[in-house]
């Protein structure tokens, strides 16, 4: 009976630790910037739409609809969360994240940064909100080719008046964001003002893992 109760206690674990494995977020079939067959500025909303209830451990979660724009809402088994943006029936932008992000951070495990640099190869740079501080801060990693960011949280420490940033492969990619090429440069100055309020955001060149 012990023995019984000991396998099923181990697939349990097993199935589970699949389930919630993210080193595979970032690949599908086709090339970054096309994620699951979706191409932000390319990919009409209904295709994408189709593309994500096609696969498995899916379930489509919303579908709004506006005059001039549609967002579909998907969720996978593993607690990553999808979100399709889309202007005249074209996808624009693609945002993936941990379930409930910002209010269980722990349910799911993390999203390693050296999982998902391992598919998408380096940054350019990278630029973290002027007023980051005390133990932890976010960066936006920028990939101009791919017309990408990641949002990792990082630790930061005070250093008499100025602020050391420290990124290693274990650091948690929090949202994963596409978008088409003819908007990603807008999509970066709204998040540079957003999160540079009120001076402007701190800009780095990627020279690898290590201290900023």
């Amino acid at each position: 009976m012990y023995k019984c109760i000991w396998w099923f206690a181990l697939l349990f674990f097993l199935t589970s630790c699949a389930r919630n494995d993210y080193s595979t977020v970032l690949i599908s079939d086709c090339e970054l910037p096309c994620w699951q067959g979706i191409t932000p500025g390319k990919t009409n909303i209904h295709d994408a739409k189709d593309l994500l209830a096609g696969l498995d451990s899916v379930e489509i979660t919303r579908e709004s609809e506006y005059p001039d724009s549609v967002v579909i809402g998907a969720a996978f088994e593993n607690g990553i969360d999808v979100e399709l943006f889309a202007e005249s029936d074209e996808v624009m932008k693609i945002w993936l994240s941990k379930e409930n992000i910002w209010r269980s951070s722990y349910k799911y495990p993390p999203i390693r940064l050296g999982d998902a640099l391992k598919s998408t190869g380096l940054p350019d740079g990278f630029f973290i909100g002027s007023l980051s501080g005390g133990r932890h801060a976010h960066a936006f990693l920028l990939f101009d080719d791919l017309y990408m960011v990641l949002s990792v949280e990082i630790t930061s420490t005070n250093v008499g008046n100025s602020v050391l940033y420290t990124l290693t492969e274990d650091d948690s990619v929090m949202i994963i964001n596409f978008f088409a090429p003819e908007i990603f440069e807008e999509e970066l100055q709204v998040m540079k003002e957003e999160y540079g309020w009120p001076l402007p955001v701190i800009e780095f060149s990627w020279k690898g893992y290590g201290d900023y």
